[in-house]
């Protein structure tokens, strides 16, 4: 079709760059042609996009979806098909977001859950360690007046076999403690014995 219309058009520039008069009517008529050509062409054009259109409505399921309810309700296809569309690309928006709302809650219910058991882990070591250091302080109080009620020796491996529970520096410290407040004096090969005025109350 459009390579006729392009032989007319050129038939019809040398009709009319002709000198003779008979070319020129003759070129009218090309005209003329041309334009029915053109029409015709323009309806082929526009009936085309409809071509296998009432096929496809047929075989497509939502297409026949749309237009069972468009039959229904009396309204024009495309603006159930619209309609339906939109409805849909608002429902998958909404899941969307209720999908990312539903992580966002578990992942902070699982950080509030952590938080809970480091904070009563946290509670328990902080109880233990403070019972711990209550146990340690009774321990060395008991050594204290062992020492002093002259129980027990104030010498390093007779306090160790005697088993109180306390490390070596915390032995040596209630010794120290002892020395500082005149409880103990210098023994040979850096013990300790019981003052004198203490040795004689016991």
């Amino acid at each position: 079709m459009r390579q006729e219309i392009g032989f007319h058009e050129r038939l019809l520039e040398k009709r009319l760059s002709s000198s003779y008069h008979t070319q020129w009517n003759q070129g009218e008529a090309a005209v003329k042609q041309i334009a029915a050509l053109r029409l015709e062409l323009s309806k082929l054009a526009d009936s085309a996009t409809d071509v296998g259109l009432d096929e496809a409505k047929q075989q497509v399921a939502t297409t026949r979806l749309f237009n069972e309810i468009s039959k229904a309700l009396h309204i024009k296809s495309e603006l159930i098909r619209a309609i339906g569309y939109g409805v849909l690309s608002v429902l998958l928006e909404v899941s969307t977001l209720g999908m990312i709302s539903l992580v966002q809650a578990i992942k902070l219910g699982a950080l509030v859950n952590d938080q809970c058991l480091d904070g009563a882990e946290g509670e328990s070591q902080a109880f233990d360690s403070e019972k711990q250091a209550l146990g340690s302080e009774q321990m060395k109080a008991q050594l204290t007046d062992d020492i002093i009620k002259g129980n027990i020796s104030p010498v390093l491996r007779r306090i160790k076999s005697a088993n109180y529970g306390l490390d070596i520096d915390a032995v040596r410290q209630v010794l120290k403690g002892l020395y500082t407040a005149g409880v103990l004096e210098a023994d040979k090969r850096n013990s300790y014995k019981l003052a004198g005025y203490f040795q004689n109350c016991i």
